[in-house]
This record gives C-alpha cells, structure tokens and sequence, in this order.
C-alpha cells in the first residue's frame, strides 16, 4: 500500500471551512444536543436543573412544566430522544 492511499481524504466543514476528516461540519460546529449540554454543566448547573425536574416530578410525573418533558410517557425512550434533541434555545435546562 503506498503511503498516498493511506492519506484521508480531508474536505471542508460547510459551516466554517475548517478541515475535516468525515461528515459535514466540525465538532466546534455540530449543534450541541441536550445531553451534550447536560454533560458539560458545572456542578451548580447540574443541581439547578435536578431541582427543575424534582419539584415537577414529585407533583406530577407528566407535569408539562418539567424540562424534559415532551409530551410523551416520560419512560426511558422518550428521555433518551429528548437527551439527542438539539438544544433549543427556549429549554428549561438553561433557566
């Protein structure tokens, strides 16, 4: 095999032209989904929104008010659906 194959073939993010290896944009591009931001809280972030979510859920476990809550049974499917949603900017994780 010669070393000229073995090269990646780069190409350009579509959003900032930084170069890539696959996809269409850079990781500093993708749009950031609900568990990504869940994931890069502080701690006093993370806090903030257990309590959103504890004091809806402790009154009622479909409280609309809730951050998560989209409108389905809250099981796990629907929690992990919403945690690859991108983030809007209206979520309740950020209030």
């Amino acid at each position: 095999m010669s070393r000229r194959s073995m090269i990646k073939p780069y190409k350009h993010c579509k959003k900032c032209g930084a170069l890539i290896v696959s996809g269409d944009l850079c990781e500093d591009c993708k749009p950031m989904t609900n568990g990504d931001k869940i994931r890069a809280m502080t701690d006093e972030e993370l806090a903030e929104f257990f309590c959103q979510i504890s004091q809806c859920c402790g009154n009622d476990a479909s409280c609309s008010m809730c951050p998560i809550f989209d409108g389905c049974a809250q099981n796990v499917m629907c929690v992990e659906r919403w945690l690859k949603q991108e983030v809007s900017e209206d979520a309740g994780a950020d209030d």
